[in-house]
């Protein structure tokens, strides 16, 4: 119904502007009352109104028509709210694609407080316990049935004299990766008062001399991370997992940051 009657008075309206154009009315007034029609019908003018005005009006007068069909093309392209007003389509996506920068940058200075967050925490841990390395992964079999491969260790090194029975961890000059074994034998030298130990893994036949560097007998205490004072069973097999297969790694975290990234909470 309300179409038809748009289109009604559309005609009436056509009507009188061609009888504006027989009668010899200037361009300027047609152009007012074609005007006046698609302000009043944006909806029909693309259609009805531009054809006969590029027929009858001059270039001026056309200028005006689809000035005006322009105008009422983008009131179409707004929003209306009920208590603000007009809002424009560009101004929304504007304002859309900004707070998606904000939510950007706020998820990346979440990733970097984890980070930040987890580092503070190990640091934390290693001023509390006084060893450089707080947990280890225990990579080999040598000592089941005890230990086995996976199992997390949590170490302490206090200034308590390291006895024989003790599993300690230690580094070995020339080697990145810390031993978990038991001390076998402890020895003290009497001119300087130094305690050296000798390790050996449960299940390994001879002590660890020959796992040593060259020319080396015995561990000081510099070698010597820390003591083992509590584990957890096959937790650290992801951590086995990922040094074997590094690509594994950089998956992973690559993918935990992408899900802190893009995470909407």
């Amino acid at each position: 119904m309300a179409k038809n009657a748009a289109q009604s008075s559309l005609d009436q309206r056509l009507a009188m502007a061609k009888r504006c154009s027989h009668e010899g009315v200037k361009a300027g007034a047609k152009a007012a009352v074609v005007a006046t029609i698609a302000t009043a019908i944006p909806t029909l003018a693309s259609a009805r109104i531009l054809p006969w005005a590029k027929a009858h009006l001059n270039h001026t007068a056309q200028a005006l028509i689809i000035s005006t069909d322009i105008n009422s093309l983008a009131k179409r392209h707004q929003f209306l709210h009920p208590e603000m007003g007009w809002f424009s389509l560009s101004e929304t996506l504007n304002s859309i694609k900004s707070i998606q920068i904000r939510q950007t940058i706020s998820q990346v200075i979440t990733l970097g407080l984890i980070v930040s967050s987890a580092l503070l925490i190990w640091k934390g841990l290693m001023c509390i316990t006084g060893s450089e390395s707080p947990v280890v992964v225990v990579l080999s079999e040598s000592m089941e049935p005890g230990f086995a491969r996976g199992d997390i260790l949590f170490l302490s090194m206090s200034k308590d004299p390291i006895r024989a029975g003790e599993i300690v961890v230690f580094n070995i000059d020339g080697r990145p990766i810390p031993i978990v074994h038991r001390v076998i034998k402890v020895h003290e030298r009497t001119d300087t008062g130094e305690v050296n130990v000798l390790t050996k893994g449960d299940n390994n036949l001879v002590d660890d001399r020959m796992l040593y560097a060259r020319g080396q007998k015995w561990l000081q205490r510099h070698h010597i991370m820390g003591r083992a004072v509590g584990f957890l069973p096959y937790v650290g097999w992801m951590t086995i997992i990922m040094t074997e297969k590094p690509i594994l790694k950089y998956i992973i975290m690559g993918a935990l940051g992408l899900l802190v990234i893009t995470s909407k909470d």
